[in-house]
Parts: C-alpha cells; sequence; structure tokens
C-alpha cells in the first residue's frame, strides 16, 4: 500500500495538499496520509490551526529538500541522510513530530558527530536538541571534541547563548576531558571567562583533577587487551572482550573494564600516557574501519577520539612518545610513501608526520633515549635496518647499524635501561641492540615459545605474556625479564 501510495503522490494523482517551503519550492502530498504519520499534519489538518481547507501550505525553516525528504520517510518508512541535510531533517522531524524520521537523524547525528558538529546547521539547532544528542549515551566521541561542539554553538550567537553555557558545560562532563587539554583551553577561553558560573564549574573540575592526583596511590599495573582463550572446551578459542591487569607486587588478576563491542575481532594496538589507555582498532571485515579510542582509567570512561588522518587495516604499530599518541605502517610494512600521524591530547587534533625516508618491512618501534625507533628490512637484505624519529622536529634519520641477521624476520621491540630488546615473535631467541654505541648485545634466551605474544615494560622489567608454543597451544606462562641479572623467569599464569 505504501509503495502505491508513494507512486500516486510522485506522478501527483489524488494529490490534495501542496507543501510550500520559503525557499520557493513545492511538495505534492495527501492529507490522509500525511495527517497519518505527523500529528502536526493531523493537528492542522483537524482545524488546529488557520491553514485548514487551504490547497495550499506554507511550511516555514524547512528548506526544500529537507520538506522532501520528510514526505519520502512518511510514504515509504526510508531517507536517505547525508551530512548536508540531517541536522534540518532532524529539526524538521522534531517540529512535526515525526518520531521514527527523528530518531533515524538523530542515530546519524551521533555516529557522524565530529562532521555534523562543524556544519552550519549544527550551530543553528535550539538548545533542547543540543542537550538531547550530547547526553545521548550512545555518543562514544571524546568529551573534547563534544565541548568545541559546544563552545562553537554558543558563540554562534553569543548573546542569546551565553546563559545555556554552564549548564552545557555540566551536560558535556568536563571532568572526562584530559588535564592538558583542560589547561590549554579551558582556563582561557573567553565565553568561560565571561561566565561565573562556568568559571566555579571549572574549578570545581580542575580541584577535582588534584584530589585525584593527591589520592592516587595504585601501584602500576600491566593490562592487556582483548585476545583469545580457552573457556569450557579446551579445543576450542572464544575472542576475549575484556581489559585484564596484572600486578607483579601482589601477583593479583583482575578484570579493568570490558571492550567496546566494535572492537570485536579487530585488530588491536595500544600504549598508554599516564591514567589514559590509547587503543586504535581496525578491521577490514564485515566493513572497513579504523577507529582511535581513549579509556581513562580514574573515571572508567571509553571515548572515541577525533578521526584519524590514515586508513590502517591492520598490523600497524601504537607508541607514546614526548605526550603524544604516534601510529605508523600498515600491513606490516613502514611505508617511505604512507605519512604517519601522532594525536596530542592537549589540543585534540591528529596531524600528519612525515614518513620514512624508506620502507621497512615485517617492521616493529620502540622509544629509547626520548626518541622513536623503527625496526625492519628493506626488500633486497635480510639484515635488521633502524631508522629513528626526532619528536621535537618529527625527522626522520638513518641510524648506522652494525650488521645483524636474525633467525627470524617477525619480532617485537621493547626498550628498558637504554637498550632496545628484539624478541623474536616464534622461538626463544632475544637480541639487544645499543642505540648510543651501535652494537649489539646478547641477552639470555626466553624460558617457553610466545609466538604472537604481547610484551611491556613495568617497573624497569620486561614481562611477555599470551602467544602459543609451536605446537600452536595457547601460553599459560607470562614471563619477565630481569635485565641486572639477565635472567628470564616465570612470573604468573595467564588468567
Amino acid at each position: 500500500v505504501l509503495q502505491a501510495l508513494g507512486d500516486l503522490r510522485l506522478s501527483g494523482r489524488y494529490a490534495n495538499i501542496s507543501l510550500c517551503s520559503d525557499d520557493g519550492g513545492v511538495v505534492e502530498g495527501h492529507r490522509v496520509v500525511l495527517a497519518a504519520a505527523c500529528p502536526y499534519f493531523d493537528a492542522m489538518f483537524l482545524r488546529e490551526f488557520e491553514e485548514e481547507g487551504k490547497q495550499s501550505i506554507d511550511i516555514q525553516e524547512v528548506p526544500t529538500q529537507t520538506l522532501k525528504l520528510v514526505t519520502e520517510f512518511v510514504y515509504s518508512g526510508k531517507a536517505v541522510l547525508t551530512e548536508e541535510l540531517v541536522e534540518t531533517a532532524l529539526h524538521a522531524a522534531d517540529m512535526y513530530a515525526c518520531a521514527d524520521l527523528e530518531e533515524k537523524a538523530k542515530s546519524y547525528i551521533l555516529q557522524n558527530f565530529f562532521w555534523a558538529s562543524d556544519s552550519e546547521d549544527f550551530v543553528c539547532l535550539p538548545c533542547d536538541m543540543l542537550i538531547s544528542l550530547i547526553t545521548d549515551k550512545r555518543l562514544t566521541l571524546n568529551r573534547e571534541s563534544i565541548y568545541e561542539a559546544v563552545i562553537r554553538w554558543v558563540g554562534h550567537d553569543t548573546q542569546n547563548r551565553q546563559q545555556f553555557l554552564p549548564d552545557l558545560l555540566e551536560k558535556v562532563g568536563l571532568h572526562l576531558l584530559n588535564e592538558g587539554y583542560i589547561m590549554t583551553n579551558l582556563d582561557s577561553e573567553p565565553l568561560i571567562l565571561r561566565s561565573n558560573r562556568a568559571l566555579a564549574l571549572l574549578a570545581q573540575v580542575k580541584k577535582r583533577l588534584w584530589d585525584h592526583k593527591k589520592d592516587a596511590c595504585m601501584e602500576d599495573v600491566m593490562v592487556i587487551l582483548g585476545g583469545s582463550g580457552y573457556e569450557d572446551d579446551p579445543m576450542k578459542l572464544h575472542v576475549v572482550m575484556t581489559m585484564d591487569w596484572y600486578n607483579p607486587v601482589s601477583r593479583r588478576w583482575g578484570i579493568l573494564a570490558k571492550l567496546p563491542p566494535s572492537m570485536y575481532d579487530t585488530c588491536l594496538m595500544a600504549d598508554a600516557i599516564d591514567s589514559d589507555i590509547y587503543v586504535v582498532s581496525a578491521a577490514e571485515e564485515p566493513v572497513k574501519f579504523c577507529v582511535a579510542w581513549r579509556y581513562n582509567v580514574v573515571n572508567n570512561a571509553w571515548m572515541t577520539l577525533p578521526p584519524m588522518t590514515q586508513y590502517r587495516q591492520a598490523y600497524f604499530k601504537v607508541v607514546a612518545l614526548n605526550g603524544q599518541v604516534y601510529v605508523l605502517g600498515n600491513d606490516r610494512v613502514l611505508s617511505h610513501q604512507q605519512p604517519c600521524e601522532k594525536y596530542n591530547p592537549n589540543y585534540n587534533v591528529w596531524t600528519t608526520v612525515d614518513p620514512p625516508p624508506k620502507t621497512l618491512k615485517k617492521f616493529s618501534v620502540a622509544v629509547c633515549n626520548n626518541r622513536l625507533f623503527a625496526m625492519g628490512f628493506s626488500a633486497a637484505s635480510d639484515e635488521v635496518e633502524i631508522l629513528s624519529l626526532d619528536p621535537k622536529t618529527d625527522t626522520w634519520q638513518e641510524e648506522y647499524t652494525p650488521s645483524f641477521k636474525p633467525r627470524r624476520k617477525s619480532f617485537h621491540t621493547i626498550c628498558v635501561r637504554n637498550l632496545i630488546y628484539f624478541i623474536g615473535m616464534s622461538g626463544s631467541k632475544v637480541d639487544a641492540y645499543d642505540p648510543e654505541k651501535h652494537e649489539w648485545v646478547k641477552v639470555a634466551p626466553l624460558n617457553g615459545d610466545h609466538w604472537m605474544g604481547a610484551m611491556t615494560v613495568l617497573n624497569g622489567k620486561i614481562f611477555i605474556c599470551g602467544g602459543r608454543s609451536r605446537q600452536r597451544y595457547l601460553t599459560e606462562n607470562v614471563e619477565c625479564y630481569y635485565p641486572e641479572s639477565d635472567k628470564w623467569r616465570v612470573a604468573a599464569e595467564m588468567p
């Protein structure tokens, strides 16, 4: 029936009402269909408005394209939303009490909030609709970007909207903002400086941050994100959707948080800055995506970061350096043709970093002596080649490296006490490189295999966990390396 009614509308047959937008467009329709779908039109046609009995009605503040979209949704239950139309569609759906379309438009904006909030139509939304968006639990975008959207909205009409700023800031949740971002941006924001209530709110948030610092007596722990594990059937693996922590002092395991559902069966790369864990999640199937997240340990909150400058499908590297998060490479290759990028938490922005001077395959990265080192192989060589990046200038240089041919070309790298350790992704062999002396150092081998395992540095020691044995069984042991004695010991069993 809906299909037939839609065909009648498009052909103009039996149409008995013309909706005229204020930009000169006209949309034809049938009173009974519009009334059945929208209480606004129902009331209009039942003499609650002066338009009753007219063959045409003037529709204010709704462009023709949006009016067509609303009418199409009424007849078909479908709407093709775009960045250009979605805010006006939301406003129109709210105005006409078209609940289904309003929910569809709202969901679109929430999923694309970073882009939608930068549009001209966004700053024209009424305050109650803005509050509805920024308080919706489905909005996972980081609070810095939401704060910036609120500031743009208030700044569009300061004279009439300044009064709403304190309430909007409370809805944003300033305590979830990065501390460096607060000091860099909020302390000097003119809209906040002109509002005593907003200043008082900012003072409370800064005091809360300071109190957290004073009370931060937690010991450092190792955090493991996701992975695979056995459940009831030792022959069947399941995807682990939690972040687990291990305290080497108390030798206790615990669950830190659940991973967002969209991280299921994706490639995860992560690093940490203070109490924030930065994770980049990517996949090619069933839908291509690459999303950066931040998990705040203090507030137990996951938030998505602004979109990255480059799409990366899998096996890239994420590393924290100089208070920023660097993302490099793609599909195990650090290419001289693909730029790297970095995220600055203080300014909530991604910026591109020049690509390296040469391509490295099967590469790995490590931070040592406040420089980023990338290690891998060129196409014509099976010897390790090393590049380094200076974070002050984001410039690359090739490092002089004595000849070294590892037994296997796949390895992890990590830095402890100014040495970069090369730990094979299979086998137990370990080597170390001294970037200051430009020499290789012998290191004791692992006690077992950790093929495709993960590692981190904690309290001056290397912890390597998970992975598989040579027989492809999951490795249960967590091994710890003590640099002072050059020994590996089993520190724990996986949870």
